[in-house]
């Protein structure tokens, strides 16, 4: 049986690996570098259309991925109860930026 894994030779390659395994249902932890929050806590379970959705919107570099980025690491946050404030600069600029 193969095994999945993260592929690539350069940062977009691996991120772009494990974004189609994890719409697939297959979280795996990058080793070298993490653009993923799922793989950090089995119980985030993004439903398939929403998993979908986002790599559609990484793939055309839009801005509404990094939201949806976003609102996985707040999910991911309130998973392991963390009350902390935490700030994240994001790389698109917005009307607030």
């Amino acid at each position: 049986m193969k095994e999945d894994k993260i592929t690539g030779g350069s940062y977009p390659e691996r991120a772009m690996s494990q974004l189609e395994l994890w719409v697939k249902g297959i979280s795996l932890h990058n080793t070298v570098d993490s653009p993923d929050f799922s793989c950090c806590n089995t119980a985030m379970n993004t439903p398939f259309e929403q998993r979908k959705t986002f790599a559609e919107l990484i793939k055309a570099d839009d801005p509404r991925a990094e939201q949806m980025l976003m609102g996985f690491l707040g999910e991911l946050l309130a998973k392991m109860n963390v009350d902390k404030d935490v700030r994240i600069a994001g790389r698109h600029k917005t009307e607030n930026n």
